[in-house]
């Protein structure tokens, strides 16, 4: 064997070598985008995107050193806490945002809702599940899929994981299992650019909201038989509406920000420019027991346009003024969109 057919056959061998201790991980590294995204950006009809960081909520919340819990009761809740909401336990990430997408169908139904989570011991995942939904964990192609039945609850759901990602597909027409397994499948294809998809994936906050208006509305008229006309279904269109929150020592903070100028400039917009006159803080009550005040100023004429532009099976709008004795045209006569709220605590 000459010289040359030894090194043909030497990068042969550490070729296959190569390839063979790369596994799953190679698909990864070959993707442009993160697996996070490709999950996202695959949902074709996403109507809102959710997160939230249960673990930092439980540490804010102080649960388990609480003085106002009986000692013996304080135990069995720390134990709980302790049991379920340890990652290392549950066998998959529960630490930081969480995230959640809602989709609808062609027909603007709600089709499914989507969570996944990073796999820290793929043995552990199946038993931790298993705890919680009546199931048997079945393997299609190297991937571990359980049914999850929530009695009472008229969801479909599965859960499908590897090595490395867990998806959940909780449904009430699609087909669970299939769509696990695709959504699963999805991380390694790269999806198109998509900047609202990337700037949520960088949010950082206890919990995190971006609604996609003209799909979200169409949902929803969809589940409350509620139609709206050509001209406000053409002032969604693009609109998307963030939503921040966060809980601080002392005091929680909840922030929006519109994105669609389409919405914004139209006779819609029920964000007022007008300022919260300074009278109406003193509304609001400090006993040294406050949990939370709020303030707003909303576009009246705004609201009122809206109302009129959505027509509803029910009337709930003019069914509920009714109550109060209040008709729909008397709205901006009574209320200048002015608001001020607190909520107290009471022992």
């Amino acid at each position: 064997m000459t010289k040359l057919n030894y090194l043909s056959l030497g990068l042969f061998f550490s070729f296959t070598i190569l390839l063979s201790s790369c596994g799953s991980d190679a698909k990864e590294d070959v993707n442009k985008n993160s697996p996070e995204f490709n999950l996202l950006a695959s949902v074709e009809n996403p109507a809102a995107l959710f997160s939230i960081d249960i673990i930092d909520l439980l540490n804010k919340s102080d649960l388990k050193d609480t003085k106002d819990m009986p000692v013996q009761f304080k135990m069995i809740v720390n134990s709980q806490i302790d049991q379920h909401f340890n990652s290392e336990n549950q066998g998959f990430k529960l630490e930081g945002n969480i995230p959640f997408v809602v989709s609808t169908t062609n027909e603007h139904e709600f089709d499914y809702i989507m969570s996944f989570f990073d796999v820290l011991d793929a043995e552990k995942v199946g038993p931790s599940l298993c705890m919680y939904f009546n199931g048997k964990i079945e393997k299609v192609e190297g991937v571990s899929i359980l049914e999850a039945k929530i009695p009472g609850f008229p969801f479909k759901g599965h859960f499908a994981w590897d090595d490395k990602k867990l998806v959940f597909i909780g449904t009430e027409k699609s087909d669970s299992k299939s769509l696990a397994l695709v959504m699963l499948a999805n991380r390694f294809k790269d999806a198109p650019e998509n900047q609202d998809i990337t700037n949520f994936l960088s949010l950082d906050n206890d919990f995190s909201s971006l609604l996609f208006m003209d799909n979200y509305t169409k949902m929803v008229n969809k589940l409350s038989q509620t139609s709206i006309d050509e001209e406000l279904e053409a002032a969604y269109k693009g609109l998307t509406i963030k939503g921040t929150g966060n809980f601080n020592e002392g005091s929680f903070t909840f922030e929006t920000d519109l994105k669609g100028e389409q919405f914004i400039n139209s006779k819609f917009n029920n964000i007022s420019t007008n300022t919260i006159d300074k009278s109406f803080y003193d509304y609001i009550t400090d006993n040294n027991q406050l949990i939370a005040y709020g303030v707003s100023s909303l576009n009246i004429d705004a609201i009122l346009a809206t109302m009129n532009q959505t027509k509803s099976k029910y009337n709930q709008y003019e069914n509920e003024l009714a109550k109060i004795g209040v008709k729909k045209e008397d709205i901006a006569l009574v209320f200048d969109g002015q608001i001020s709220a607190c909520l107290l605590y009471t022992s």
